[in-house]
């Protein structure tokens, strides 16, 4: 087994597209929309990317509804690629509601029994083979977002310890009802997706570079964001 990686053959969602003629002033395809006041920082947020946490850790957060995971050769090409065996089955995690269904062609297994399709539950143990397993877990009720801890599998990227698949929002906080635990938090910070940016609510001002910004404007991505006594980077994909 050889190291391995998300797979980067994804396609987001947000494609470059042509405008019909207008005596607008020009933009350059592919530049995502601007927040006023800030000309420089880009908002635009993506179905998959990274979420780096100093001192916790990485984050890989989807967005989509229906995600695959299997081994990175697969034919297939799963959305989140773990280091496996070539010839283990794709599964597929989709969110209906606020429940999580596990489907696969072929037999996995879920709390060690075999399974084609099943309603995972918080605390399931999901197995593609012995050697490549990991938890499904729902911290907080009142959140539909879900983690992948991957227990006996990993992903090529060392900096990436869990799988976020996100509903509405994801909670940082002290507590084990957050989805990253931050033990320095002395209040739960909330980021939600709305209009295709990721906001923000704290009960502490946000900082870009030590100036501060206007959380319902926006996490800016590839920018480094500190609130209280954390601080993250969202990278695309």
């Amino acid at each position: 087994e050889g190291d391995s990686i998300v797979n980067e053959n994804l396609h987001e969602n947000n494609k470059p597209f042509k405008k019909a003629v207008s005596h607008e002033k020009p933009t350059s395809p592919g530049i995502p929309n601007k927040v006023s006041g800030n000309p420089n920082k880009d908002f635009s947020l993506s179905s998959m990317f990274v979420m780096h946490v100093d001192g916790i850790g990485g984050f890989l957060v989807l967005r989509e509804n229906k995600v695959t995971i299997g081994p990175v050769s697969s034919s297939v090409q799963p959305m989140v690629g773990l280091m496996a065996d070539p010839n283990l089955p794709v599964a597929a995690i989709e969110r209906v509601d606020d429940d999580y269904f596990i489907r696969s062609s072929s037999p996995i297994h879920v709390n060690n029994i075999a399974v084609t399709d099943k309603l995972l539950a918080d605390g399931d143990h999901i197995a593609l083979s012995a050697r490549c397993s990991m938890k499904f877990h729902i911290p907080n009720p009142a959140s539909a977002t879900a983690i992948l801890q991957l227990s006996g599998s990993r992903l090529g990227r060392a900096d990436i310890r869990q799988v976020i698949l996100m509903d509405r929002d994801i909670l940082i906080g002290q507590n084990r009802g957050n989805h990253i635990q931050a033990e320095s938090l002395e209040e739960t910070i909330t980021l939600f997706a709305q209009n295709e940016r990721l906001l923000c609510k704290a009960g502490e001002k946000v900082f870009v570079k030590d100036s501060p910004i206007n959380p319902s404007e926006g996490i800016p991505v590839d920018k480094q964001v500190r609130i209280g006594q954390i601080s993250f980077v969202i990278t695309k994909i």
